[in-house]
């Protein structure tokens, strides 16, 4: 049976998404000041398969699992997305509502080879029948609905470039389900967070909650136009909300007609801010705890971090094991993956060369570059040329993962995806660069600039730090070196294993003598303030060998 909104309410309150944690006061925001009236309706779920009015949370965990948390129970169950083209772990998940006309809610789900495709729910366990929107959505950092910003009643969608320009996708009831994309305008750069709330003051019109990396919180309203510019100039609604590492889409949470807002520390606990009109909110409540545990909320607003959440270790008992990172900065305990037979390595852990979504273990051997679990990934004597191998991701914007050498005479070489052969998973090298015999450690886990381009860290002999932005360009996969700091050299292993702290942007560790391991935040500032200062994560890691 389907409780009443005031019971729903409680419930909510007790379990939310992950579990029940008191209440606590307002921190961040500006004073919500008079609360404004309530609209007629409550706003409409765009995620709800229980039935009972609200929205229901999907989440993918640091096990590679998805769930789905039901708020009509507070049960967490698994929860199946679908499938694209093989891949079973999407980038990102949009909830839109009924954008079909068939009553029942509806996914957008971007892949990692640049598909978006909109999948119907079926029960609470997963989704059916999935209607493609086409390909090469890659070409943005993020995607997110803000709900209906046209004024015809279905929601539309927008796209973000790393360089800031916005895009709007309207809806069109058909087929096709959107329409041709339309420039909305620029600087969108700005932000480092980007919530498609739903109607956040009751006019019926979605709105969009934007975050800047120093934590302001802006509020763009929808115009429900569908000529003009489809939202009014930004206004500031609250600031020091860097404390958290995922702002996310809640929808209406207290039956009142406007959208809320959830939030997620780097500790795990998840907030909600209950708006109260113009885009503002009341004091933040702690509604659940556990959120650690969460890769990636549906309907969050960071840059999706994918392709590699773990890190390997090599023991002097030449055991490969296997370590997945939380969101809160911590390393899970090992899992063996394998045994180093020859007692050396030469290789890498790459970013996810294909559309799992996992990390892929490269080993270099004499004339041959191998993958576990993919196979060959390229023959040739090119491959015994390497001093240093990394894969940071899609560096070419292809939607593929692709790896990068540097050989022993200092050039950099760039190995593309090659998939659609499935002979050698990589193309021949091609040359990118010279010089880089200066540099005695290569590291990339993806983004750490948080432009959604992965990125590739070098260290000088001399222990100085650069960071090499991606650009995207297959000619030039990076841009002009940025100092990072010096004293890096204290350091005998640095690795990154993607996004520690859940905020999109991969970290760094590293590793001294002593066996010391300290975690550096990638903060999304850039320069000397690309990463916080360093915290002490574990130690005894002086018997590895190799961390990738």
């Amino acid at each position: 049976m389907i409780r009443s909104r005031t019971s729903r309410l409680r419930a909510v309150v007790a379990t939310s998404v992950v579990a029940g944690v008191v209440a606590t006061a307002l921190v961040g925001s500006q004073a919500a000041g008079p609360a404004a009236a309530a609209p007629a309706a409550p706003a409409a779920p765009r995620y709800d398969v229980d039935g009972d009015g609200v929205t229901d949370r999907i989440a993918q965990r640091a096990d590679g699992t998805t769930t789905i948390t039901l708020s009509a129970d507070g049960t967490t169950r698994p929860f199946t997305v679908g499938t694209a083209d093989g891949a079973d772990k999407p980038k990102d998940i949009v909830p839109l509502g009924d954008i079909q006309g068939t009553s029942a809610p509806d996914l957008a789900v971007l892949w990692s080879n640049g598909n978006l495709a909109v999948y119907e729910a079926s029960g609470t366990g997963g989704t059916t029948h999935a209607y493609p929107v086409g390909p090469s959505w890659q070409m943005f950092n993020k995607i997110l609905s803000p709900g209906d910003v046209t004024g015809d009643g279905r929601p539309d969608l927008l796209g973000r470039t790393p360089a800031g320009t916005l895009n709007l996708y309207r809806s069109n009831g058909g087929s096709g389900l959107f329409g041709a994309r339309a420039e909305v305008g620029g600087g969108w750069q700005a932000y480092d967070q980007l919530v498609g709330t739903g109607d956040l003051d009751g006019d019926r019109v979605g709105d969009i909650l934007a975050r800047t990396v120093s934590g302001d919180l802006y509020f763009y309203q929808g115009t429900g136009s569908a000529t003009g510019a489809p939202f009014k100039a930004r206004v500031k609604v609250g600031y020091g909300y860097q404390m958290f590492n995922q702002l996310v889409a809640a929808d209406d949470l207290n039956a009142d007609g406007r959208a809320d807002l959830l939030a997620r520390t780097p500790d795990g606990t998840l907030y909600r801010y209950l708006a109260t009109g113009g885009g503002k909110f009341g004091a933040r409540q702690a509604v659940g705890t556990g959120g650690q545990d969460v890769l990636l909320y549906a309907g969050a607003g960071g840059v999706p971090a994918y392709g590699k959440h773990e890190l390997v270790t090599f023991d002097d008992a030449n055991r490969i094991e296997k370590r997945r990172v939380l969101s809160n900065g911590t390393i899970a305990a090992p899992q063996l993956r394998g045994t180093n037979e020859k007692g050396y390595f030469q290789g890498t852990l790459s970013s996810a060369l294909d559309e799992r979504g996992e990390a892929d273990l490269v080993e270099i051997g004499p004339g041959y570059a191998f993958a576990d679990g993919l196979g060959w990934l390229g023959e040739g004597d090119e491959w015994n040329s390497y001093e240093f191998l990394v894969g940071p991701g899609d560096l070419t914007g292809d939607g593929k993962g692709d790896v990068v050498g540097r050989d022993f005479q200092g050039s950099l070489h760039l190995h593309k995806s090659d998939r659609l052969t499935y002979e050698n998973w990589l193309d021949t090298r091609v040359r990118v660069g010279g010089g880089w015999q200066v540099y005695d450690q290569l590291v990339s886990g993806g983004d750490h600039s948080g432009d959604g381009r992965p990125d590739l860290i070098a260290r000088t002999r001399d222990g100085e730090l650069y960071l090499y932005p991606g650009t995207g360009s297959a000619t030039k996969p990076f841009g002009t070196p940025v100092l990072i700091g010096g004293g890096w050299s204290t350091y005998t292993h640095l690795a990154s294993p993607g996004d520690m702290t859940g905020d999109g942007r991969a970290d760094l560790i590293g590793v001294n003598a002593a066996g010391d391991v300290y975690r550096y935040a990638a903060t999304g500032l850039g320069g000397t303030r690309t990463f916080t200062a360093k915290a002490k994560v574990t130690s005894g890691w002086q018997k590895y060998a190799y961390i990738h």
